[in-house]
């Protein structure tokens, strides 16, 4: 894969987290802040990173598999639990 598909492939699994976290019971606005492929994966999972815009403090994370249109696999936050 080169330079660009990479770079395209990020920023659709960037896309897919951010209206991921839209689509939820409670929305979040998310501002994704890093965006990586998996090492362990031969570059099909991408892990998203950020934070929604109102709230900086707590932070969010996304695993999209990009060989299957783009499908958040997990997702998670770096909330304190109650």
């Amino acid at each position: 894969m080169n330079k660009a598909e990479k770079e395209e492939k990020i920023e659709k699994s960037k896309e897919a987290a951010i209206e991921f976290y839209k689509n939820l019971e409670e929305p979040i606005d998310l501002e994704v802040t890093q965006a990586e492929f998996s090492t362990e994966t031969n570059a099909t999972i991408v892990f998203v990173y950020g934070h929604d815009k109102g709230n900086k403090d707590v932070l969010y994370h996304a695993t999209v598999e990009t060989a299957d249109d783009y499908a958040v696999l997990s997702f998670g936050d770096d909330k304190a639990p109650k």
